[in-house]
């Protein structure tokens, strides 16, 4: 009984509440699309997997189970663990078929993992275009998409020099094996611009924290707010969800235009993309026959909340805001500007904390509240959305380039659309993942984006 105890681990509140948020119709997976500009050899793809993944004990646990009253839940190590076990290879009917590699990140972002086995799992496409791609899903139980991807970057390397297979089998408590330019990656990606940077005042503002829980557990100011607001409006966006998922992705739109856009309007990256994002669904709405008079659809953002030297910490580390997005105003400058402001309101707010701390109450609750929550909270909102800042310059893969990051988050409760967005090379590409019975074409929603962005370079740029 002693050795069985040591190989095994409580899982946190928090992570709990994401495991038990699985449902056929929403499977809790952070799934991400890695291509690269040349063929990926599987072997080396193994060493890499051995040398760097196999360092984070979550990727060698699989989750077991003691049933009780509230269900006490464990990472249990697995004995003779193999990644190879964790590796699928497949070929594209046609190399080139950008529909059907969609269709297939779509098929497996509606297929379980097993859990009989550690929560993770890679498809090996070996003749995507002249190159490989990797489709990688992740239980959220394990890791949050920050994390995911922070993971990702730690397996990567500025030069073609493939990693050898080290001689030492010494597991070290967090990787010391980062080239100097992917550990410089990593530092800017965590003060880079973006929403995860609302999580800093809580970080590093102790006096604020207590403040905020005072209010928090004293009067539940924040999540008062949260639960009395009014439901969203009842759009195609807020039908019954089935488990067939969809999934697009733009091509590479430049990051200085986007700048430019925020230079001339007095806003920030992340004010142009969420307005983009509003311009997107409003066209995309209207589209679908709705009326978007004075609508406002909110967006559950989520909000990193790890130290600056936490970045290869895996769990979930992170609460939510929920931004409203003005999808009734036509004119893309009047909108941004609003835009603005109603982030600007969320910096300041406890919202992301006290998320979090709830998250972390559903876990230890028992399920059937968990679920009330859940359902509660997906009346509140529409969609989920990303913003997430990668490498700067071109990354390698075991010795091969990595042509596009693209990433999806899932959506809880009755939530049927997820808005990534993921910069890479100095280029930016947004993804959209959906439930087929409610959007049945995300690519228009990924046009409408990028046409939205013309619309305000006109706008706010060129006049």
């Amino acid at each position: 009984m002693g050795l069985e105890m040591a190989n095994r681990e409580e899982m946190s509140n928090v992570d709990r509440a994401w495991l038990r948020m699985e449902h056929p119709s929403n499977l809790m997976m952070v799934t991400s699309l890695l291509t690269t500009k040349e063929k990926l050899d599987y072997d080396d793809l193994l060493i890499l997997l051995n040398d760097r993944l196999m360092q984070f004990d979550r990727f060698r646990q699989k989750v077991s189970y003691e049933r009780g009253f509230l269900e006490d839940i464990y990472w249990e190590d697995v004995p003779d663990f193999d990644p190879a076990d964790h590796i699928s290879r497949t070929k594209l009917s046609n190399k080139s078929s950008r529909k059907e590699l969609e269709d297939l990140v779509g098929e497996l972002m509606s297929t379980p993992l097993d859990y009989d086995k550690p929560l993770w799992h890679i498809t090996m496409v070996e003749n995507a275009k002249e190159g490989s791609a990797l489709i990688i899903r992740l239980h959220h139980c394990i890791a949050d998409g920050n994390a995911l991807v922070r993971v990702l970057l730690s397996m990567m390397s500025n030069t073609k020099v493939k990693v050898l297979k080290r001689t030492s089998g010494k597991k070290e408590e967090k990787p010391s094996f980062l080239d100097p330019i992917t550990d410089v990656v990593l530092n800017v990606w965590v003060a880079a611009e973006t929403i995860v940077k609302f999580s800093y005042n809580v970080i590093t503002s102790p006096l604020k924290v207590f403040g905020w829980v005072k209010n928090a557990v004293e009067g539940s100011v924040s999540l008062g707010k949260l639960v009395f607001r009014w439901p969203d409006p009842k759009t195609i966006l807020k039908q019954e969800l089935q488990n067939k998922k969809l999934a697009a992705w733009s091509g590479e739109i430049s990051l200085d235009e986007i700048k430019e856009i925020r230079k001339h309007a007095g806003t920030t990256v992340n004010d142009v993309i969420v307005s983009a994002t509003a311009g997107a669904l409003r066209s995309y709405l209207m589209k679908r026959g709705e009326d978007t008079t004075d609508m406002n659809i909110r967006a559950a953002i989520p909000v990193d909340i790890r130290r600056r030297n936490d970045g290869f910490d895996l769990g979930n580390k992170f609460g939510l805001v929920f931004l409203s997005l003005p999808v009734g105003l036509d004119d893309s400058k009047e909108r941004l500007i609003e835009q603005k402001k109603r982030m600007d309101d969320l910096k300041n707010s406890p919202e992301a904390f006290v998320s979090f701390l709830v998250l972390k109450s559903m876990g230890a609750a028992p399920k059937e509240i968990e679920d009330l929550v859940i359902n509660i909270i997906g009346t509140k909102t529409s969609l989920v959305l990303t913003n997430v800042p990668g490498p700067k310059h071109p990354i390698y893969l075991a010795g091969t380039q990595v042509e596009n990051i693209m990433f999806w988050v899932p959506q809880a409760g009755r939530v049927g659309l997820g808005v990534s967005v993921i910069s890479y090379n100095n280029k930016v590409r947004i993804g959209v993942a959906t439930d087929e019975k409610i959007i049945p074409d995300p690519e228009k929603i990924v046009a409408a984006f990028e046409l939205e962005l013309q619309q305000m370079k006109k706008d706010i740029v060129l006049t």
